[in-house]
């Protein structure tokens, strides 16, 4: 850090410093711990004093303010547990923790988890390959495939995602998506979809899902 400070201040470089903080590791001897102090409030301090470890990520913040007003040194951490006082050094403005139910926020976790477009397309990806590979031959080569999924949302994710993947790999595999009513999805499209979207069934034509599906031109319906 002196070093990069020094070049940062002489030679007027810029330096990135990234931290990829792991789970806890203790120290308390040392520069740092010293000033560490310097923003410790007096229960921190006394906690401290008292033999608790600290941990890496309360080193790096140690770092950062004992040389906040250089240029030329950008800080980026990487942890799953900050601090208040850790965001706020990172943000530049206090952090308002609200407390939610475990239930609440497991839920609004696996949503997005869901929802993410990385997480669908790999997914995507083993349902097409697994169709191609495994249910595609049978009847005769007339078979077809059903992709249920949890919302509309997701079912129109899932539409471009599995288009998507086809239109790549260019295979000859049709799909329809069927659901009710309308949805918006900013990160889709502007206007909210529909089964009659041109987007989402371009070829519908405003025949029924179960007419259309019911000849050779589709073989997924999600």
């Amino acid at each position: 850090m002196s070093a990069i400070s020094e070049l940062a201040a002489t030679e007027g470089k810029s330096f990135a410093v990234i931290a990829d903080v792991k789970p806890p590791h203790s120290s308390q001897a040392g520069e740092a711990a010293a000033k560490l102090k310097t923003i410790l409030s007096a229960q921190e301090i006394k906690e401290l004093e008292e033999g608790v470890a600290l941990r890496t990520k309360d080193l790096l913040v140690a770092q950062m303010a004992a040389r906040s007003n250089q240029t030329g040194i950008s800080y980026i951490a990487f942890t799953a547990t900050p601090k208040a006082k850790t965001l706020e050094l990172f943000d530049g403005k206090p952090i308002n923790e609200v407390e939610v139910e475990r239930s609440e926020a497991l839920k609004g976790l696996m949503r997005w988890v869901k929802l993410h477009a990385h997480n669908i397309a790999q997914k995507v990806q083993i349902v097409l390959e697994h169709f191609r590979e495994n249910v595609a031959p049978l009847i005769d080569g007339q078979a077809k495939a059903m992709v249920v999924v949890a919302s509309r949302l997701e079912a129109v994710r899932w539409k471009l995602a599995i288009d998507k993947y086809i239109k790549e790999q260019g295979y000859g595999i049709g799909t329809l998506v069927a659901f009710s009513g309308e949805i918006k999805d900013q990160e889709s499209g502007i206007e909210p979809f529909s089964e009659s979207s041109k987007i989402l069934n371009p070829r519908l034509k405003g025949r029924d899902i179960r007419q259309a599906f019911d000849n050779e031109d589709y073989q997924i319906l999600i």
